[in-house]
């Protein structure tokens, strides 16, 4: 399989990239939802960058803004990505910490407590 860059590799419906890899100025975020509107866009484009892992860290300011968002799932979810990349780690734990203590989330696959648990494999 030919290699892709990683900002092309999340360009689809969901997230399309805003800067060529390689020319970001510190702060930039090279993506951005062409909906934002949409829960289920959000969804797909947070969750597939905290699949791909820490090969995903140019993502980190994207999910940075989302962590911000009003939304208590958006955050939730940008919490758990960057999980995933190991990056912002005392941020997304606060982020989980706090929907832990919130009994109106729905969490039924326990992803909170997973998120928890794996951020510790993360601090040095």
């Amino acid at each position: 399989m030919p290699t892709r860059t990683l900002s092309r590799a999340f360009e689809g419906p969901a997230v399309e990239t805003t800067t060529p890899r390689g020319n970001l100025s510190q702060g930039d975020t090279p993506f951005k939802l062409r909906d934002k509107e949409d829960d289920n866009v959000i969804t797909q484009a947070v969750l597939a960058l905290g699949q791909i892992g820490p090969d995903a860290k140019e993502a980190t300011p994207f999910l940075m803004e989302l962590i911000q968002d009003q939304d208590k799932y958006v955050r939730l979810r940008a919490a758990i990505a960057l999980v995933g990349l190991c990056q912002q780690i005392e941020t997304a734990q606060s982020v989980l910490t706090e929907a832990l203590k919130d009994h109106t989330i729905i969490d039924r696959a326990g992803l909170i407590p997973k998120a928890l648990e794996n951020s510790k494999g993360c601090q040095k």
